[in-house]
């Protein structure tokens, strides 16, 4: 894997972070947005192709206006190519993958959620692992915890044996996949009559968990252990991040190798304090 193409979900209006600006656009520390805080994250040891975003219409002004785009859709941004993919209405999140796919190019893609933290070289990490395993996919994943959907079962190498369950390792919202194979997969699921376009928020994370769950049975999949990443949907997730982002500046460059308990402790350690507070 020389190349591959980045998709940002980010079509989110950001209300469970108590905010109505739109959530990748929300700042973590002053002047760092989350959307910037994905491209400074962008891995350096692959060409990246293009960077996908999807957004909701209603926000089109607000991307235009953070990317100095004027009205286009399409435009360099810190040398990255970039493309806006709007979307009329939130559809789910299943639909907004779709979307991304079908902009893309490249053999392969790297998903990215906009809500998400994402530490420095932590992607690099991702791709040095997806190009060691050689499989068709390679997903990050939480320690062990209880999750009502997307929890997963691996074998002792972190090859992905089941997906789907209450109790075991958190598959995040960063992974890198074979284009062509997760877009049959999407096929695969038109096909038995579901629908991508989910129009209830309640629901609209089921179809992505259920092609995900597809997915990683059709085709090898790994799951990978790249250290925390912060899911920042919540108010106090902010402030959980903007204390992450002061404390692993003192360990950059990170080593992934070595630097992952460290980071874990780090981690859960902010979870408690703001939970204490």
């Amino acid at each position: 894997m020389d190349s591959l193409d980045v998709i940002i979900l980010a079509s989110g209006k950001g209300e469970r972070m108590g905010t109505e600006t739109p959530k990748p656009l929300v700042e973590i520390t002053p002047g760092l947005t989350l959307l910037d805080n994905k491209f400074d994250a962008l891995p350096k040891k692959v060409d990246i192709g293009k960077v996908i975003i999807t957004i909701n219409s209603d926000h089109k002004k607000a991307f235009q206006n953070h990317f100095n785009a004027c009205n286009k859709t399409r435009f360099d941004f810190r040398g990255y190519h970039v493309e806006l993919y709007v979307e009329d209405m939130c559809l789910g999140l299943a639909k907004s993958l779709d979307n991304g796919l079908q902009q893309a190019t490249q053999d392969y893609v790297l998903n990215m959620f906009a809500d998400a933290l994402i530490l420095p070289n932590q992607l690099d990490y991702l791709v040095e692992q997806h190009m060691m395993k050689g499989e068709s996919g390679t997903f990050s994943m939480t320690q062990d915890i209880t999750h009502p959907y997307k929890a997963t079962h691996l074998d002792e190498d972190g090859r992905i044996l089941a997906y789907g369950g209450r109790k075991g390792h958190v598959i995040d919202g960063q992974y890198i996949v074979k284009r062509d194979e997760l877009m049959e997969t999407m096929e695969e699921f038109r096909n038995r009559g579901e629908d991508l376009e989910v129009k209830s928020e309640y629901t609209g994370t089921l179809p992505y968990i259920y092609i995900l769950e597809t997915f990683t049975t059709n085709y090898p999949c790994h799951a990978v252990d790249i250290g925390p990443m912060l899911n920042m949907n919540k108010p106090n997730g902010l402030q959980i991040g903007s204390r992450i982002i002061e404390r692993v500046g003192d360990m950059i460059p990170i080593d992934y190798h070595t630097d992952r308990s460290a980071l874990w402790d780090i981690y859960n350690e902010e979870l408690k304090n703001v939970s204490v507070d």
